[in-house]
């Protein structure tokens, strides 16, 4: 869990991999934002959220990045 300033928005970031998986291991399997999925890219082990989906959200938003296989 991180805390985050990003296009003026103070963003808390959650990473959940129940299954414990090593680096490498697992891939991103979704992305939400205050429990509601939210448009992104991914990169081999990195997710991209478009500055545009950022600025919706209010600020303090809960982002959650499950991984899994």
């Amino acid at each position: 869990c991180s805390s985050d300033l990003f296009a003026g928005k103070k963003l808390l970031v959650t990473y959940e991999n129940p299954k414990r998986l090593d680096f490498g291991k697992y891939k991103i399997l979704n992305v939400s934002a205050n429990n509601k999925s939210i448009p992104h890219e991914t990169f081999k082990h990195k997710v991209c959220i478009k500055r545009k989906y950022i600025l919706k959200l209010p600020d303090r938003s809960r982002i959650i990045v499950n991984l899994g296989l």
